[in-house]
Order: structure tokens, then sequence, then C-alpha cells
């Protein structure tokens, strides 16, 4: 999963070189990365609850 994270980081400056929706995909990045910091710690709790 944390190999994962850094991947999303760049795709705002993949959204301008296509000429894509730059606003959505930094969108995109915020929304993912709240929700890891929320996620995963709940995660590992249940995790070590088994």
């Amino acid at each position: 999963m944390q190999a994962s994270a850094p991947g999303l980081a760049v795709l705002p400056i993949l959204a301008e070189q296509a000429h894509g929706d730059v606003k959505y995909a930094t969108n995109v990045v915020t929304t993912s990365t709240v929700l890891f910091v929320i996620v995963i710690p709940i995660i590992m709790v249940l995790i070590q609850g088994i």
C-alpha cells in the first residue's frame, strides 16, 4: 500500500501534460491521501485483532 501512494502524486502532472482535467486529478490525489490516513490505522487495528 505504501508503494502505491507516491504513484498517485504524479497524476496531476500527467493530466496537465495530456491536457486533461487537472482539478479533478488533484481532487483524486487529495481524497485518496486523506482516506489513506484514515483507513490504514483502522486496517492495522483489525489485523491485530485477528
